[in-house]
């Protein structure tokens, strides 16, 4: 592209400077590099200012033309090189006159339309369902064999469940954070610092009492008790899960590795904990889910 600019350029020159020096400017313009070109433009458009402007030995009227004078210069084709012909400027202007004439007669025939011929409607001229005709005989007076039920979400029958569920149990509700039922990868990581909150003695760990278990120590005996509070921790997947020696306690050091034992609850390693993950399983299959 710039190859061919750079022809055109040479090409406005007067032909008996062409013909003497069109081919150097092109080799040199041709071995030049892509930074240098700009400046070989520059040259050649001030050469060009120059050739008619104040050297009158180029033009072609002071320079008589040689009868075996080249039909062609820089690969130019034939039809471009007429180079005494010149139009006159008088037929140039009348020529762009007629040219803006008669596109401005064409643009009002076409804004105008003429008000006599027919509009050209694309379409039918009536509404009908289809375009093709459908035999329907077969489709006509059949009653409808086959019924399609749809279930309950699974997704929002498990939501169902759990909202009751995580409200009942302190350390669910101390780690879901934003409420919605689900424990995310933030979450779990937060699992430590959320844990300490629920230890009202702040003896360090967090006892069944503090995890949710609702029973008077004084109306069983202890030995009932100890079996009571250590069943309520092995029913409950996430207490079982914090309670990694299974002593029916989440002691400080399990509160503090707290995070790893909950993703072991991950069954489908996504990095968030569901209901279906958390809810007991007997409670799932009492509510049909499981």
């Amino acid at each position: 592209m710039l190859r061919w600019l750079y022809i055109q350029l040479i090409w406005l020159h007067p032909a008996p400077f062409r013909w003497r020096f069109g081919d150097d400017m092109l080799d040199d313009f041709d071995r030049s590099t892509l930074r240098a070109k700009p400046r070989y433009f520059a040259d050649a458009a001030a050469s060009l200012a120059r050739q008619w402007l104040l050297r009158p030995e180029f033009r072609p009227e002071s320079m008589p033309v040689a009868a075996d004078a080249p039909l062609e210069t820089l690969g130019a084709p034939l039809f471009q090189t007429f180079e005494t012909y010149k139009p006159h400027p008088a037929a140039l202007f009348q020529g762009g006159l007629l040219a803006i004439l008669s596109i401005s007669l064409v643009v009002l025939v076409i804004g105008k339309g003429g008000g006599v011929a027919r509009p050209f409607l694309i379409g039918v001229h009536f509404s009908s369902p289809s375009l093709l005709p459908i035999d329907r005989n077969s489709m006509t007076g059949s009653d409808l064999n086959t019924t399609v039920k749809l279930g309950p979400d699974p997704f929002e029958a498990w939501l169902k469940l759990a909202r009751p569920y995580f409200t009942s149990m302190p350390v669910l509700g101390a780690l879901d954070a934003d409420r919605d039922l689900t424990l995310s990868p933030w979450e779990i990581g937060n699992a430590p610092a959320a844990l300490r909150k629920l230890d009202i003695n702040y003896d360090g760990k967090l006892t069944p009492e503090e995890c949710g278990l609702h029973i008077d120590p004084n109306s069983v005996p202890p030995a009932l008790l100890a079996q009571l509070r250590q069943r309520f921790m092995s029913y409950h997947p996430a207490l079982a899960a914090l309670d990694t020696d299974h002593d029916g306690e989440i002691s400080s050091w399990e509160i503090e590795h707290a995070a790893r034992s909950l993703r072991k609850l991950d069954r489908n390693h996504d990095g968030y904990l569901t209901a279906d993950e958390l809810i007991p399983f007997e409670m799932a299959v009492h509510a049909g889910l499981r």
